[in-house]
């Protein structure tokens, strides 16, 4: 019998469930977490920093999707990618400590300004032209504990982003911080390995 014929249970009840329910989801997380900083070693043990496979997410987004009921699917694919980002973001900050700032964030373009003083960083990336991947940059801004104090789409003549293909389009993003945070700079390191042609264009 589905969730939705069951008899009524005393909400205490419920409530009781889902809170074992959460316990166990923790540490199924936690245990994939733990998966993940094994994944980040082995990739700098072979000299690579490549986290972010859009193919292989999305593959198993569909697969894990398909397993589900319809009218549940899109919710679980949604938590599902959530902790796929979190994922992906846990292996950033231990390849960024690794590695240290001079071989990440001080590679961008536009890098040296990070070292005049500012309340605000400004830079400007692409994406390509969906929603999704608009949010899931936005979601590590905030993330990372990074305030957002602007966001403008620019212009086709401005905003042109080379080889990104049809519906690709450019931002230019506000952040509300401290250009010399280690948590910005991370985050600066991250969002240029999951967007398009990241610059750094002003700190004030």
């Amino acid at each position: 019998m589905s969730a939705e014929g069951q008899a009524t249970r005393p909400l205490e009840d419920i409530r009781t469930e889902i809170d074992t329910i959460d316990a166990q989801v923790r540490e199924l997380i936690m245990r994939r977490m733990d998966c993940s900083a094994q994944v980040a070693a082995a990739k700098l043990a072979a000299g690579s920093t490549e986290v972010f496979r859009p193919d292989r997410e999305a593959s198993m987004l569909e697969h894990h999707g398909a397993l589900v009921p319809q009218e549940r699917r899109a919710g679980y694919q949604a938590a599902l990618r959530r902790v796929v980002e979190a994922s992906r973001s846990y292996q950033y900050g231990i390849m960024y400590a690794q590695l240290g700032d001079a071989a990440t964030c001080g590679q961008l373009p536009g890098a040296e300004l990070l070292e005049e003083r500012g309340r605000f960083v400004e830079l400007q990336l692409g994406c390509p032209g969906t929603a999704a991947s608009l949010a899931t940059l936005l979601g590590m801004v905030a993330e990372h504990g990074v305030g957002l104090a602007g966001i403008e789409q620019l212009s086709a003549g401005e905003g042109a982003v080379e080889g990104a293909g049809e519906g690709a389009a450019r931002y230019r993003l506000t952040l509300a911080a401290d250009a010399a945070s280690p948590a910005v700079r991370k985050l600066l390191w991250q969002l240029s390995k999951e967007s398009l042609e990241l610059r750094i264009t002003a700190v004030r």
